[in-house]
């Protein structure tokens, strides 16, 4: 009898050790710190924002600490490493606390600390201020997050891009062209005149350029003329000897580079000049508006 007792207490303590064993086992699994770091969703352009939505899927010990930080001080161009926006404008959400954070060099972020052990899902948003100075194309950069508890440390990493798109602007500083002809020229054949006053246009853009020009509704039999002048030195090329305004359609006037100094959009200004020149017959005296069309585009 006394054997036998023996023996289940043999059974019962090496039954008790495994069941401790895998209750132990299950402990480590569920409480050593891990974290996991994925984009939700495709970021989006909010005002002069950009925003992207992040997941962050951790398991964590007693008395946890949530912590970020980027490992570069800027957001790095993939096609131009020059090409940098620093990352103190960047902040990043978090949705659960409602809490804002601003980013600055290297330093470390404390998103939570004194957290209990647990299983559990954030998310939060990055958003980064916009500059129009920058050159167009993708950004980079890479966010850390680290946590530490009872259990330990982990880290997650995560790649983080941002589009910069193409950027132009153009607008008219002063009423569009036009010629007049007098009474006292009317009459005259062949009489050539430079319009008194040129169109200035301003373009802006953080990319290599084309001008475009289109004629509207012009009376040809006038001969009217243009051409382009510039001091610029975002303007590379322009049509500088008068053209007939008839061969304007979709006709590149003017190509230029970025106008961008120090991440700052400068203006480049482009003056309009026109001609023009009467027939071999009389022409009424007044006032002949030059309707044109000008577009900009990209110049690869």
């Amino acid at each position: 009898m006394k054997t036998f007792f023996k023996i289940l207490k043999t059974i019962t303590k090496i039954i008790i050790c495994f069941l401790l064993s895998i209750f132990f086992a299950q402990m480590n699994i569920c409480l050593a710190d891990t974290v996991v770091a994925s984009l939700d969703g495709i970021g989006y352009k909010s005002g002069n924002q950009y925003i992207q939505r992040l997941r962050a899927d951790y398991a964590i010990g007693s008395n946890a600490t949530i912590s970020c930080k980027m490992t570069n001080n800027s957001f790095i161009n993939i096609l131009n490493p020059d090409e940098q926006q620093n990352i103190s404008n960047l902040q990043i959400y978090d949705e659960s606390t409602g809490n804002t954070h601003t980013f600055s060099s290297d330093a470390e972020i404390v998103l939570e600390t004194g957290l209990p052990a647990q299983s559990i899902t954030k998310y939060y948003q990055l958003k980064l201020t916009l500059q129009d100075g920058f050159e167009e194309g993708t950004y980079t950069n890479t966010i850390v997050f680290n946590t530490s508890s009872v259990m330990g440390t982990s880290t997650g990493l995560l790649l983080i891009p941002y589009i910069v798109p193409q950027f132009f602007s153009i607008s008219v500083l002063n009423n569009p062209l036009k010629n007049i002809v007098s009474s006292e020229n009317s009459a005259q054949f062949n009489y050539t005149q430079v319009s008194n006053e040129s169109m200035h246009l301003i373009i802006y853009s953080n990319t290599n350029w084309n001008l475009i020009l289109n004629s509207l509704n012009l009376i040809n039999e006038l001969g009217q003329c243009f051409k382009i002048e510039t001091t610029s030195p975002y303007v590379t090329s322009h049509t500088n000897t008068f053209t007939n305004f008839s061969d304007a359609k979709n006709l590149t006037v003017a190509r230029g580079r970025k106008t961008v100094e120090n991440h700052i959009l400068v203006p480049a200004q482009i003056d309009v000049h026109s001609k023009l020149t009467t027939p071999n017959t009389i022409v009424p005296a007044g006032d002949y508006n030059i309707n044109t069309l000008y577009s900009i585009n990209n110049d690869p």
